[in-house]
């Protein structure tokens, strides 16, 4: 009996290595989601927007719980490259950034050999010295001319060491685009007349109207958005000339298909102006 039980522990131990081992040899994954009015867990704080991006070994996320390796060590990589997408029209200045954060959840983080870079920039602090490591950048004072203006920031952490986990990094932001007395003057003959309306009726169904102002003559741009920053519908994207417009939506997707009820985003860009609106769509 105690034979039996032992070979039993043992192919069971087989196993589960094999099927560690699968795992491991699958590539680095990433899935990055995009949040707007993101509560934050880990300081209970609210933000205009998040990426956060998640990290994984396998062809789904919930393949393998546990993140991804990095190190010294021959098995593993010796550094991470991501990337968090920013905000659609996002330019600083004319925004202006009251709180930026770069949260990275790494474990087994145990020496300060490791480099970590954030757009270009190497003098950042190495990953904390903790079994459960928390790491926060703040970015919110970040002035390298071009930083917030690529589109996206990249991020690559470098091992110094055997082995590190990483599980998760977020980008949270808190911004608006309200400008300085000095600004103002400097840009008003670009945002006089510049504006978006609230939809009506709203909360909506089957369909709402959006109305908007140009005060000259620009390249438009007007979506919607879900509420995880996934673009579902592509309104206006033409050049269009000065005035007022009126634009109905049915509350359907590119492909026609009829959206969830729940919250949305309508926005308009034109040259470096931007405008939100908040629309609900009940069934």
């Amino acid at each position: 009996m105690k034979k039996e039980l032992k070979r039993s522990l043992l192919l069971a131990l087989a196993v589960l290595l094999i099927g560690y081992g699968v795992c491991f040899s699958n590539e680095i994954q990433m899935n990055e989601t995009i949040w707007f009015d993101y509560t934050c867990p880990e300081d209970t704080q609210t933000y205009d927007y998040a990426s956060v991006v998640d990290f994984y070994r396998g062809k789904h996320p919930d393949s393998f719980r546990g993140g991804v390796f990095v190190g010294t060590n021959p098995h593993w990589p010796d550094s991470l490259f991501w990337s968090h997408t920013l905000p659609s029209e996002f330019l600083v200045p004319p925004c202006l950034i009251t709180r930026a954060k770069l949260w990275i959840d790494a474990k087994a983080v145990n020496t300060e050999n490791n480099t970590v870079e954030i757009q270009g920039t190497l003098d950042w602090e190495s990953l904390n010295h903790f079994i459960h490591d928390n790491t926060i950048y703040d970015l919110t004072e970040v002035s390298e001319e071009g930083f917030w203006n690529q589109g996206s920031i990249y991020v690559i952490v470098r091992a110094g060491e055997s082995l590190i986990r990483i599980d998760e990094a977020k980008l949270l932001l808190n911004y608006h685009c309200h400008h300085t007395d000095v600004e103002e003057e400097e840009f008003s003959s670009a945002i006089e007349g510049f504006s978006l309306s609230q939809n009506y009726p709203n909360p909506f169904n089957p369909e709402t109207k959006i109305s908007f102002s140009l005060p000259e003559r620009a390249s438009v741009s007007l979506a919607v958005y879900n509420v995880v920053g996934q673009k579902v519908r592509d309104l206006i994207n033409a050049t269009l000339p000065a005035g007022s417009y009126k634009v109905t939506w049915d509350g359907t997707d590119d492909q026609g298909n009829r959206l969830a009820s729940g919250v949305y985003f309508c926005r308009l860009s034109a040259r470096e102006n931007t405008s939100t609106q908040k629309m609900i769509l009940m069934k």
